[in-house]
């Protein structure tokens, strides 16, 4: 049977540059009836996967305690076939600009009110052990355009944590 190569990147998220950590890539098949994962040592922000033709979720992560991990993506490969993954590297940070979608799904879940306080401090607190550069905010144009395209209940959550969520 043939085989196909997925090369992984792994790109800085302010200047797409690639990133000069190590740690795991791994692919996985986007058919739930092959659980074979598929995984390389990532060396300096590169991987390169073997799998055979498919089509998978292309995944990364930091070696432990090592600074975040990258956003997943879908690849498809035929036989023979080289394709390219490049994925955006994320900080510990990246959950803050998060907040807003899962305070809103929260709510819909009928979680109650001091539950999702507890889960904000905690974010809270996260925020401040990580570096402030490594803590994705959005910029006022940024929440002035989620505003623009969010339903009444996101634009609540927005003004709500407009502190958090802001960049200084």
């Amino acid at each position: 049977m043939g085989t196909a190569k997925i090369n992984v990147w792994i790109r800085e998220p302010n200047d797409c540059t690639v990133s000069e950590m190590d740690g795991y890539a791994w692919a996985r098949p986007c058919c739930t009836k092959n659980p074979q994962i598929y995984q390389a040592p990532l060396k300096k922000g590169h991987a390169e996967i073997e799998v055979p033709p498919g089509c998978y979720v292309v995944d990364a992560s930091w070696k432990p305690g090592c600074c975040g991990t990258a956003k997943e993506t879908v690849i498809i490969v035929g036989c023979g076939d080289t394709a390219c993954a490049n994925l955006i590297r994320e900080y510990a940070g990246a959950p803050i600009r998060r907040l807003t979608s899962l305070v809103n799904h929260a709510r819909e879940a009928k979680i109650p009110e001091v539950k999702i306080k507890e889960m904000v401090d905690l974010l809270e607190k996260i925020a401040k052990t990580v570096p402030e550069e490594k803590i994705e905010r959005f910029s006022e144009k940024e929440l002035d355009l989620k505003r623009e395209v969010s339903d009444v209940p996101h634009k609540k959550i927005l003004d709500e944590f407009e502190k958090i969520l802001k960049r200084k």
